[in-house]
Formats: C-alpha cells, sequence, structure tokens
C-alpha cells in the first residue's frame, strides 16, 4: 500500500482498506504499521463493526505521525522493491549487487562473480527460485563457519543447524539446543548475521529472554544492543522482498 504524503502529516487509509484480524485470544484492540508500511487491527473476536470504526478513529492521529516520519527517513533506510530481472540489485551480506545476465554458460545456479551476480536464466520465476536457492546455501556457509569458530571460543558444542524461509523469526533454539536459521539472513551485514547466531547460542545457557539472558549474551557480544538497531533498519529495509 501506498501513502502520500500530506500536511500535516501522510495519509491515513480507512478501517476497509486495512488488514483487521479478530482472534478469540486477543483482549483488546490494539493497531502496528508493519515494516511495508502497511497498517494491521487487531481486536477480539465478537467486536462490533462500530467500537472499531470509533478506536481505528482515535489511532489516526497517532499512525498519521508515525507515517509521516517513515517517509521523512533516508533513502538508504527506506523499504527496497525488488524486482527479478536481468538489471535488478539484490543484497548478499549486506552489499547490493546487479543481476546480470551470464554469458555462455553452462551453469543452472546464480552465482557470485566480483561485484555482480549472474543468472543463467532471464524468466522471473527461475531467478526468484535460483535466487532462494543461492542465498540458502550461502546462509548455511556463512553460519556453519560462525558456529565453528564460535564453538571453539565459547566452549560449546557444535549444534546441528536447519535453514528454513521464516520472514519475522531469524533463528529459534529448541531444547534440543538444534538452531534454526531464515536464509534471509544471507542478505544482511556480516555483523548482523553474527548478532542473530549469538542471540542463539545464548540459549543454550538460558532458555529465555530474562535479564540472565541478556547477560550472557552480552558475554558474547558487548554491543548487541546497537547491532539490534541496526538490524531493525536492516529489516525495514528489505521487508518488500516478496514471499
Amino acid at each position: 500500500m501506498d501513502f502520500s504524503e500530506n500536511s500535516p502529516g501522510c495519509d491515513v487509509p480507512e478501517l476497509s482498506e486495512i488488514t483487521v484480524r479478530r482472534s478469540s485470544r486477543c483482549r483488546r484492540i490494539g493497531v502496528k504499521i508493519k515494516n511495508d508500511r502497511s497498517i494491521e487491527l487487531t481486536a477480539p473476536e465478537n467486536t462490533p463493526e462500530k467500537v472499531l470504526l470509533e478506536t481505528y478513529a482515535k489511532f489516526k492521529p497517532w499512525l498519521a505521525s508515525q507515517l509521516e516520519k517513515l517517509a521523512g527517513l533516508p533513502e538508504e533506510d527506506q523499504a527496497y522493491k525488488f524486482e527479478f530481472k536481468v538489471g535488478g540489485r539484490f543484497f548478499f551480506c549486506g552489499k547490493s549487487y546487479e543481476l546480470q545476465k551470464a554469458e555462455k554458460s553452462g551453469a543452472s545456479v546464480i552465482t557470485l562473480h566480483e561485484d555482480c551476480l549472474l543468472t543463467p536464466s532471464e524468466m522471473p520465476g527461475s531467478i526468484k527460485l535460483m535466487l532462494e536457492a543461492f542465498y540458502r546455501r550461502h546462509a548455511r556457509r556463512l553460519i556453519t563457519g560462525k558456529l565453528e569458530e564460535y564453538s571453539r571460543k565459547f566452549g560449546f558444542a557444535m549444534p546441528q543447524i536447519n535453514i528454513n524461509g521464516a520472514r519475522g523469526r531469524f533463528g529459534s533454539c529448541n531444547s534440543r539446543k538444534e538452531l534454526n536459521f531464515s536464509w534471509h539472513l544471507a542478505m544482511y551485514p556480516m555483523e548482523l548475521i553474527e548478532l542473530v547466531i549469538l542471540h542463539e547460542c545464548a540459549h543454550f545457557r538460558e532458555m529465555n529472554h530474562s535479564p540472565s539472558f541478556y547477560r550472557v549474551l552480552a558475554e558474547y557480544l558487548p554491543d548487541h544492543r546497537q547491532r539490534s538497531k541496526e538490524l531493525d533498519k536492516w529489516s525495514r529495509k528489505l521487508s518488500l522482498y516478496p514471499r
């Protein structure tokens, strides 16, 4: 959804134009602006439409101010619009690479070559599938290498890992100390990949997000709070990558 600037603030869509989610587990009406700047309202299952309209109207001034702030972000912090075609640009380890057509190549995968990505196909659907495969294999390589380094440095056993396609959760750790990571991480700068890995490794000692957990994380990564802020910025930047 696109929002144009207005004075004052930005235009706020009507209730009928946003996503409304009703849930029996929801206790009160809430609203949030998602990374792609769309708005989502959550409400208890049987909330009358009139109450939704009245409550949403109260949220509108706040939404307008927040959308205005987002519109004023520097260009490098704006959500990037991806195009799956030759000439499109894609991120790897925090750097932007142009996608170029491979000349006389028998390859069936996208490869990294100096300052560009090379694709054997120009079809958008094929490019999208090959990019996911590219990110999956490099995410596994990068994460495995870092885990080997950290297991030696911090003295824990090398864990089993799985690479998935999760969007809202970069990593997770289960009770068996098995780690799951999203292949989307391969787009992010290495210092942010390190943050996610060490966050999950800290769960080997604290399976929660208590103050004790963050003390462990601070032992592993003293600047984790600053890196978390950068992770939020990059998450907004890459939020429009198509599912």
